[in-house]
């Protein structure tokens, strides 16, 4: 696997005291993301860009804004358990891709799939993906150089390969761009 795709969330954010006040506000069990928590969405995607070295965390491309915006998302989703929807071990950068592929699927496994989750799985056995905050994304998933396909190596590897479309046909064909462009720089520099 290419040594650029090897990156693990070291540091989980912390909320400043003026952002947990800004996502408290709300208790009636809704989503209140859109129109809202903007300081702190501001500073969880800065923190997300530094930990993730500027990368999908699912696809492990470079999110370039300017082709394919960032999107924070989260890996429980919010409609469905929005009592962490401002949790940090929830939320997660990558492009806007790899995030509307998943859409409302619950990543977790069957005996902690209840709605009413009072509190957010603490061990990366409970989901069915790849946890990015307990997983090493290559020790589930391999991104084969030569064809940039993405090969599971486990049972998390095949279905985050499959909930997140890993292998879809334009994400392989900007690996293989990447992985040229790279050569080229390589050969440009010696």
């Amino acid at each position: 696997m290419n040594p650029d795709y090897i990156f693990p969330i070291g540091q989980i954010y912390r909320k400043t005291q003026q952002e947990e006040e800004e996502t408290s506000r709300f208790s009636d069990g809704k989503s209140h993301w859109v129109g809202n928590y903007e300081n702190f969405k501001k500073n969880i995607k800065a923190h997300l860009r530094r930990e993730q070295c500027g990368r999908c965390v699912f696809c492990r491309r470079i999110i370039d804004e300017s082709q394919c915006p960032a999107t924070i998302e989260h890996l429980l989703p919010k409609a469905i358990y929005p009592q962490f929807e401002t949790l940090p071990e929830n939320l997660v950068l990558s492009c806007f891709s790899c995030n509307s592929q998943k859409r409302e699927k619950i990543p977790l496994i069957d005996s902690m799939q209840s709605v009413n989750l009072e509190n957010y799985p603490q061990s990366a056995s409970d989901f069915t993906i790849v946890y990015p905050y307990k997983d090493n994304y290559e020790d589930h998933i391999d991104i084969e150089e030569k064809t940039c396909l993405a090969f599971k190596k486990s049972a998390k590897g095949e279905k985050t390969i499959s909930l997140y479309n890993l292998n879809r046909e334009r994400l392989v064909s900007a690996r293989k761009s990447d992985l040229e462009y790279k050569k080229n720089q390589k050969y440009i520099r010696r």
